[in-house]
């Protein structure tokens, strides 16, 4: 939605429009920054509860954040394995 909305914006500006009239992005546009705000807000809190939860288990800090680094690290390091334009030869 972002890309459409980088595309629209600049050719509305330019688009003349009769006296007293405006433009605005609709509902749809206004529904979709909610919702993605409310999923980064969910994902965090997620993240937040199973780290309590693997704290608990594990009665230590430690255990849990390096489980949690370490898989943010996968995720990293997969990303940019796929980004990466020189791929190695089987």
């Amino acid at each position: 939605m972002e890309d459409v909305r980088k595309r629209i914006e600049p050719i509305m500006k330019d688009y003349p429009l009769p006296a007293g009239y405006s433009w605005k992005f609709g509902r749809g546009f206004d529904e979709n920054d909610k919702a993605v705000q409310t999923m980064a807000q969910n994902m965090i809190l997620a993240v937040v509860l199973i780290f309590l939860v693997m704290a608990s288990l594990f009665e230590s800090t430690l255990y849990p954040l390096s489980i949690i680094t370490s898989i943010l690290f996968a995720i990293v390091g997969r990303s940019g394995s796929w980004c990466s334009p020189a791929r190695p030869s089987p």
